[in-house]
């Protein structure tokens, strides 16, 4: 039985020792247990034998005592926890790590696999095998020799250009000896590979075409560091097209973070009028609010009843303490832009207030239509909008505060004449002068023409002038053309 014993404590401690992640499998581990159960049962006697004191040997008590215990340290499949202090839970932690280390180790291999120069093709059985690979690039395999022998090759594949016509060339390099192949166009099939150290260098490397394979080809295949250029066709050339690839890309990101700083839109939380606010230095640490201080016109940052200069995020509103001004901040259910050392808020209200407002108001609103689709004017500026050639055809027009219709201003093909199409409330006199006051629960549809040199209309609107506003109500019939007012 003691033989037994030492046979069990001896695989206890090979497995308690392995270093292999994947080695103490449930089957090894539940295998161990099993012996153990059979040893027990082997060799104790039944349990109608074990006595009840001391005196008669082992009692029922303590045996039954000392195999709980020996339950409680091992564990088991269904209950016990990684790191729970159980065999069991050692064991499930084994597994995790060994789950964790292999998905990391993969996700490691396919990062680098991505980012070589070479492209694996894996394991060749034969040459033919490479027979397809026709593709300009450079690659790695590794060939069966012999049954337990793998050797591992470089191929390089090149594009022949010929009058009319191309071809591919091939360039093997195995265990310190080259070989190179071409595909003969003609007949569609690859020629013998060729050893250049037997079939090529027959003298030392000259600088012509009658010893084979001269430095000069080599040196084109292959090129230098220091003169050979981004995608020349030569593997340094190669490396250089890769490098200046991945600074361009580093280039375009960083712009890519720099415009998305000071053009995307940001949310802050509110405004503070106070003007004894002190801003003061720098913190990292995040859960406070993004406030706009409006006696410093700039953002800070409110923490435990401080406001800092600088947090996690600060370049999304400022740069060098200066307030970006071509994006839109969102508070609560408000939008705003920055002009001038002000937040500014973009709702209808706020337009309606600063269209009558003096210059700064007018300042304002210039910086608010260029993020806007359709410029706000006043009934009394319509008179103004006589520019043929101003990118801007839509308005909405305001009266008194309140908007009262739609402006779309045209011009004809000799951009002589300027014609109004206004969508309103509102109704005109005989005289074609605008009724504004009048109760209009419908939009009028209404038309007036200015008329910058047209020969043609100089009877009815004299150059530089406007006419009479109409109501919009011509017709232009199928028959003839004929059109009725």
């Amino acid at each position: 039985m003691a033989e037994n014993f030492i046979l069990l404590k001896q695989k206890a401690l090979q497995i308690r020792d392995e270093v292999e992640d994947s080695a103490n499998s449930a089957y090894r581990v539940g295998g161990l247990f099993k012996e153990i159960v059979d040893v027990f049962e082997k060799y104790l006697p039944p349990t109608d034998q074990l006595g009840d004191s001391i005196l008669k040997g082992i009692t029922q008590k303590a045996f039954t005592d000392h195999v709980r215990s020996i339950e409680n340290d091992l564990g088991n499949e269904t209950t016990s926890e990684s790191e729970d202090g159980s065999v069991w839970g050692k064991l499930i932690s084994i597994i995790q790590d060994s789950t964790s280390n292999s998905q990391s180790i993969s996700s490691i291999e396919s990062i680098l696999d991505k980012a070589s120069l070479f492209k694996k093709l894996g394991v060749i059985t034969d040459l033919a095998d490479l027979d397809d690979y026709i593709k300009e690039g450079f690659y790695t395999y590794t060939k069966n020799v012999n049954e337990d022998e793998l050797i591992n090759g470089i191929l390089i594949v090149s594009k022949v250009s010929y009058p009319g016509s191309f071809s591919w060339s091939q360039l093997r390099y195995e265990l310190g000896k080259t070989y190179c192949r071409e595909y003969d166009i003609d007949e569609r099939v690859w020629l013998e590979w060729q050893d250049i150290q037997k079939t090529f260098f027959k003298s030392e490397l000259g600088d012509g075409t009658d010893c084979g394979l001269t430095q000069k080809f080599l040196s084109e295949i292959f090129g230098s560091e220091a003169n050979s250029e981004s995608e020349d066709g030569s593997v340094w050339g190669k490396l250089k097209s890769i490098v200046d690839d991945v600074f361009s890309i580093s280039k375009e990101v960083s712009t890519l973070e720099t415009d998305n700083e000071r053009h995307a839109t940001v949310r802050f939380d509110k405004i503070i009028t106070d003007t004894s606010i002190v801003i003061e230095g720098i913190t990292n640490t995040e859960g406070g609010e993004v406030v706009f201080i409006a006696s410093k016109s700039k953002f800070a940052y409110l923490l435990n009843n401080r406001y800092y200069s600088q947090w996690p995020g600060f370049n999304d509103y400022q740069d060098s303490g200066k307030v970006h001004t071509g994006k839109v901040y969102l508070c609560a259910n408000k939008t705003y832009v920055y002009y001038e050392g002000a937040l500014l808020p973009t709702d209808d209200e706020a337009l309606e207030v600063a269209i009558v407002a003096g210059a700064n108001a007018n300042s304002a609103l210039k910086k608010i239509e260029k993020i806007s689709t359709v410029v706000d004017v006043t009934i009394d500026q319509l008179d103004t909008l006589i520019d043929p050639v101003s990118e801007t055809s839509f308005y909405t027009v305001f009266y008194r505060l309140r908007k009262i219709g739609t402006l779309n201003c045209v011009t004809n093909a000799q951009a002589d004449v300027i014609t109004q199409c206004l969508e309103a409330n509102c109704d005109i006199d005989v005289s074609g002068n605008l009724l504004l006051d009048n109760n209009v629960t419908e939009p009028q549809s209404l038309v007036r023409t200015y008329n910058i040199s047209s020969e043609n209309i100089v009877h009815e609107i004299p150059r530089g002038s406007w006419g009479r506003w109409k109501y919009n109500q011509k017709v232009i019939t199928l028959e003839g053309g004929i059109i009725i007012e």
